[in-house]
């Protein structure tokens, strides 16, 4: 705590982020420790192994984190036996009994994280490695398709509206048509007993979306594909076997 806040010497010029943290004002403080002038010193060099960058965004334009931090997502895992979506501490599922394998714990990653540390450096983030990728229903007025995807020590969400109207369904039928191929589920249900046949990315990129982050873009069997590109896949001709086709 000395050297995250108290710790006053200009001409350090790295500093390396391996604590995970829910408050703003210390990932300012502790990255200023590296922002002090000196004679001779043009920069310093951030690494951070906990993802505060990625959480916080910009050192010089972060996000306030609120009350009870995070967002307001609970973290889940998905039962292999049963599907069942139990709390991701949860060492045995409730249903069936089956034990989850228990995992090494990290306080930090093994890698420094490739996040641009200042507002002007800052438009779409490098290719995120995705370690696994889960789906459950999200209900709300409306349910949707939610898709977890679990990135080190961050995890991103999209929502796939499969039964709603509108432009939102459009979007669905073309996630859907990329990731998993036809026919198209026309409930959640339906896409959960299919979520076997949707590709998991191997990376995805994300961008800042006002607190949260959207993805925009995913790498499969090494294809990029734009998930903004508004592409109404009906329109393209059949795919013939090893076809690759772009959407």
């Amino acid at each position: 705590m000395v050297l995250s806040y108290g710790f006053n010497v200009p001409f350090v010029d790295l500093v390396a982020l391996l604590r995970p943290t829910c408050s703003t004002g210390l990932y300012v403080q502790q990255v200023g420790r590296g922002a002090r002038k000196a004679d001779g010193k043009s920069n310093c060099m951030v690494l951070d192994f906990a993802g505060n960058v990625r959480r916080f965004g910009p050192v010089d334009d972060p996000r306030i984190a609120t009350k009870g931090g995070g967002n307001g997502e609970a973290p889940t895992q998905t039962c292999p036996t049963c599907h069942e979506i139990v709390a991701l501490a949860a060492t045995e599922c409730p249903c069936c009994g089956y034990e989850f394998p228990r995992k090494a714990k990290s306080f930090h990653a093994t890698k420094a994280d490739t996040a641009k540390l200042l507002s002007s450096e800052r438009t779409l983030s490098n290719w995120l490695p995705v370690e696994d990728v889960s789906f459950f229903k999200h209900i709300k007025e409306t349910p949707s398709l939610k898709a977890a995807y679990h990135c080190g020590l961050d995890t991103f969400y999209e929502w796939i509206c499969l039964e709603h109207q509108g432009f939102a369904r459009q979007k669905a039928e073309t996630w859907w048509c990329v990731l998993a191929g036809t026919p198209i589920p026309l409930t959640i249900e339906d896409a959960l007993e299919r979520e076997g046949e949707i590709a998991w990315p191997s990376h995805i990129r994300v961008e800042p979306d006002g607190r949260f982050w959207r993805i925009v873009a995913r790498r499969i069997d090494g294809i990029d594909y734009d998930m903004n590109l508004r592409v109404d896949w009906r329109s393209q001709p059949k795919p013939q076997i090893d076809d690759v086709v772009p959407y």
